[in-house]
């Protein structure tokens, strides 16, 4: 009797000790979650890191079997770069590996837009102003576009190559694959009265903390919070982030 007494003891609880268990239990609640939350954010972050470094690593072996030209956009960028690995991109369907950022959401129709003429099979963009060959009517290349040879690039290390995208390109051209561009943000140019579906072709940031994810020529990734507008001209933050050293209208570069 005296043993199953002490039992019955020992197992109760008393109100303050109930309110001290379910105030503890409330913190971790209340701690916790967001920290799992932030980790699982940061964990997409440098997945995302590791898929564009992939990609870089991809698109250095197409440059040694071209003549060290960056492929351009308007050729099927995607598809270039996954025949290297093996691997064959549906532009229509979600991307998928490497391709594939996991912090972004698929969204199969924009509007009128099919997600063919959407993502292209990618999350992530080229830099167009280094990554393209458009011509102008005459036939020479467009003045804020050309595909460059990645020997005539003086400081790799600052020359952006990729970034997460938000789909589309600059001219929101069907059937050509994603880019980045930046002649403006702010309702002073074309690319500011782009529709919402495409996309205008800025960089996405949609990572946490409202970070993007930036892989330079030189292979290294950034997260970035904010990226420099395009400026005129050599020796400006704009200018040798984006452009690769070809020739631009207003410099003598």
């Amino acid at each position: 009797m005296i043993l199953t007494h002490q039992i019955s003891v020992s197992r109760r609880f008393t109100l303050v000790e109930l309110v001290v268990v379910i105030t503890v239990v409330a913190t971790v609640v209340v701690v916790g979650i967001p920290a799992l939350f932030n980790g699982a954010q940061k964990a997409k972050l440098k997945t995302c890191a590791a898929n564009q470094k992939k990609l870089g690593e991809l698109i250095h072996m197409y440059t040694h079997d071209n003549g060290d030209f960056l492929p351009a956009y308007e050729n099927g960028w995607v598809q270039r770069i996954g025949e290297i690995d093996g691997v064959t991109v549906d532009p229509g369907v979600e991307p998928e590996g490497f391709f594939a950022c996991p912090s972004q959401e698929f969204v199969s129709y924009i509007g009128a837009f099919p997600a063919r003429d959407y993502w292209r099979g990618t999350y992530y963009g080229m830099n167009q102003h280094i990554t393209s060959n458009l011509m102008s009517p005459p036939g020479k290349a467009l003045p804020h576009w050309t595909q460059v040879n990645r020997q005539r690039i003086k400081d790799p290390s600052s020359k952006l190559l990729m970034a997460d995208a938000s789909g589309s390109n600059y001219f929101n051209i069907p059937d050509l694959d994603p880019v980045v561009a930046a002649i403006s943000r702010k309702g002073s140019t074309y690319a500011d009265g782009l529709p919402d579906a495409p996309a205008p072709p800025l960089p996405a940031m949609r990572h946490v903390g409202g970070s993007g994810n930036f892989l330079f020529v030189d292979s290294h990734v950034e997260d970035k919070t904010s990226w420099p507008e395009l400026t005129f001209g050599p020796g400006t933050s704009g200018f040798d982030f984006w452009h690769g050293g070809h020739a631009y209208p207003g410099s003598s570069y």
